[in-house]
Formats: structure tokens, sequence, C-alpha cells
């Protein structure tokens, strides 16, 4: 029983990273269109990687 819940938590959890990656990417393709972002987007990308060490 246990197995199982825990096999579906973890597909739920690939479906969210990979919708999250995919959400995360049409966001940044937007931003790069707007005048003036390009040069925070590193910024973004750095806070982006300092939350991943912390989940």
């Amino acid at each position: 029983m246990y197995e199982a819940t825990l096999g579906q938590l973890l597909e739920e959890y690939d479906l969210a990273s990979s919708q999250f990656e995919s959400v995360t990417q049409e966001v940044t393709n937007v931003l790069e269109q707007i005048p003036f972002v390009k040069q925070y987007l590193p910024l973004k990308e750095s806070a982006r990687r300092l939350s991943y060490n912390f989940s």
C-alpha cells in the first residue's frame, strides 16, 4: 500500500517539476522580450539555483 502511494507521489512530483520547468521557460522567454529586463535575468537565475539548494 505504501509503495503504491510513494510511487504515485513520485509521479506527481515528476509532473509538477516538468510543469514548473515549462512555465519557467515560458516566463523567461516573455521577460527577454521586455527592454531592460535582460540585465536582471542572471539575478533571477542565481536566486532560482539558491532556492533549489534549500528544497
